[in-house]
């Protein structure tokens, strides 16, 4: 995906095909793929701590959970991996964004 975000910076902004990726990514102040993906999987698992206990999804959250499969193993490492300590159940919905928000920014600019 990353690569594909490369060539389209490349395509747009009519720089050599050589540039490097890291120098684009950097200049443009964006995020690489992978941290957007790890933010918007955050962002689902506070929607679903959100919504309605009837619904099927959230129904099929709960049972990841208490099997401790892979997707609840997941966000778990994805706290550990942003130092997200607080728990993201507990706070309202905006603030818990703001607080993934900050935290992949937070890793962004330490690489």
């Amino acid at each position: 995906m990353n690569k594909i975000q490369t060539q389209y910076l490349n395509r747009l902004l009519r720089v050599p095909k050589t540039t490097p990726k890291c120098a684009l990514i950097k200049e443009n102040e964006l995020m690489k793929i992978e941290l957007i993906a790890n933010q918007r999987k955050l962002e689902y698992n506070i929607d679903l701590n959100n919504r309605e206990d009837w619904r099927l999804e959230v129904k099929a959250r709960k049972i990841q959970e208490e099997k401790k499969l892979k997707y609840y193993n997941e966000i778990e490492e994805l706290k550990v991996f942003y130092n997200i300590k607080e728990n993201l159940n507990e706070v309202d919905p905006k603030t818990a964004k703001n607080i993934i928000k900050k935290a992949v920014l937070r890793k962004m600019k330490k690489r």
